[in-house]
């Protein structure tokens, strides 16, 4: 997902959601325009099969936000 920083902030705030589910995206990266983020759905669940692997990729923050 990408959000300007005004988005994000309004996002954080509970301005607004994104999604149905009890959490918000989880930020990954950012630059001097946007925040780069993982939806919800991505976030701790047991239903989407090679979560855990994505989970394990960007814990060593592969994302370079120019």
């Amino acid at each position: 997902m990408v959000f300007t920083h005004a988005q994000w902030d309004s996002l954080q705030r509970g301005d607004f959601v994104v999604s149905a589910a009890n959490i918000g995206p989880g930020e990954i990266g950012r630059n001097d325009k946007y925040v780069f983020a993982l939806p919800p759905r991505m976030i701790d669940t047991d239903n989407l099969y090679g979560w855990r692997e994505v989970m394990n990729i960007f814990k060593g923050k592969p994302l370079r936000a120019y």
